[in-house]
């Protein structure tokens, strides 16, 4: 994955998008919307256009399915040599991984695990297989990078020889999150700026089909001036830049079985950071209205470069805090000292030990007491994740905040009637 030290690490230039086609037909409204009430965007009746399940399997090395799209493809040889990368032993680690992720959420978090509540991930990239594993009945997740969300690609067009080339380039940045937990956002620029296949797309896609999920369509949107997800065509020639006029990404439908809910992936590209001489977030109105309009949320940081920590995202930051009931995070998210001990319950894990390079920066001593003087429970951790991956399981460091339930009001007192003189 990711990210950001300063937004110029990603500088993405405007590129044609290529048409897609496959068989469509109506599928049911979405379930859920907006605070769990429906609302405008969940009451559309999206198209199943079966191309993008399709695509999604073929990127994840699954094996075709009957009436496949894409047969000719499915069928080669540089297809079957995709699908050998998935049988490696290192993906299968992988896979072991996320078990204990998946193990770890059902019992430390039950509620929030099982809840079709909003999935908030800033400074995601395109880690939806993570995300999944802790909250995989969101409703809706809300993801946002400097990753460009990426083209609608048709692969039909792409020669056979460049194929190969953007099959290779998503196992390159597979090898990354497999090793590491997190993207590098400079090295996916490297991987995707040269392949047809490109942006934050085709791993999203491999990880939704490799988490079981069925993927009934994907549409690029933007947030309108109102406030509101519009969707604005597969040929639109502007957007997928972190500073843009406009926020735009991708919306991704999908579900986990025919008698599942749908449930949608909003992907959007901007930078956070707001500065004295330019406000970068702020400016984004539109943006502001749209998240504030997600209800209550939970969200989840990892391997987020510390930005949300930064001066630069007060503004963000203080959104965010609003509106979660949930945070779940390594210690790149929200600083200890940033939590409110009377609006929040902490739980700690594993062990807090000085940041990776180039963070030590980010040394936080309130935090190292917490652990070192359990104020808060400290409980043991099974797994790695975030920027000590591969550097011990000793060196995880996760913070879960829930809300703290709000104080009944005080019940209101009878004003004692006044007596009224005798004889009157």
């Amino acid at each position: 994955m990711k990210k950001i030290v300063l937004a110029a690490l990603l500088a993405w230039g405007v590129i044609g998008h290529m048409a897609c086609s496959g068989g469509k037909k109506e599928i049911g409204d979405l379930k859920g919307g907006k605070n769990g009430k429906g609302g405008k965007e969940a009451s559309e009746k999206p198209k199943y256009d079966r191309y993008w399940n399709d695509l999604a399997r073929l990127l994840a090395g699954k094996e075709r399915l009957a009436g496949s799209v894409l047969d000719s493809i499915d069928n080669g040889a540089t297809a079957q040599q995709h699908r050998d990368f998935f049988k490696g032993s290192l993906w299968q680690q992988y896979r072991d991984y996320l078990k204990k992720v998946e193990a770890f959420a059902q019992a430390e978090f039950p509620e929030e695990h099982k809840s079709d509540r909003v999935m908030l991930y800033p400074f995601s990239g395109p880690d939806f297989i993570t995300a999944h594993a802790l909250f995989p009945n969101a409703r809706k997740y809300v993801f946002w990078g400097l990753e460009p969300e990426g083209q609608l690609p048709n692969i039909r067009e792409i020669p056979k020889d460049r194929l190969d080339h953007n099959l290779k380039s998503i196992q390159h940045s597979l090898r990354t999150i497999m090793r590491r937990s997190f993207f590098v956002t400079s090295e996916m620029g490297g991987d995707f700026r040269r392949a047809e296949l490109n942006g934050s797309l085709p791993i999203i896609l491999t990880f939704m089909a490799e988490r079981g999920n069925e993927v009934l369509n994907v549409e690029r949107i933007k947030i309108n001036m109102n406030g509101e997800l519009e969707p604005i065509g597969k040929d639109a020639s502007y957007g997928m830049g972190t500073n843009d006029s406009l926020v735009t990404g991708m919306r991704y439908l999908f579900r986990r079985s025919e008698d599942a809910p749908v449930q949608e992936l909003i992907y959007i590209v901007f930078d956070a950071q707001d500065f004295p001489a330019e406000k970068r977030f702020s400016r984004h109105t539109e943006l502001i209205k749209w998240l504030r309009g997600l209800g209550r949320v939970s969200t989840y940081f990892k391997s987020g470069s510390y930005v949300i920590q930064w001066e630069s995202t007060n503004t963000l930051r203080a959104l965010i805090t609003d509106i979660t009931d949930f945070f779940f995070q390594d210690d790149t998210g929200l600083r200890y000292g940033q939590f409110d001990l009377n609006t929040w319950d902490i739980t700690l894990y594993g062990n807090y030990v000085p940041p990776v390079p180039p963070f030590t920066t980010q040394f936080e001593r309130p935090l190292a007491q917490a652990y070192a003087t359990k104020k808060h429970p400290v409980k043991p951790v099974s797994f790695q994740m975030g920027y000590q991956q591969g550097r011990g399981e000793d060196r995880t460091s996760l913070i879960m905040a829930r809300r703290k339930p709000a104080e009944p009001a005080a019940p209101a007192q009878d004003k004692p009637q006044e007596k009224k003189p005798a004889g009157k």
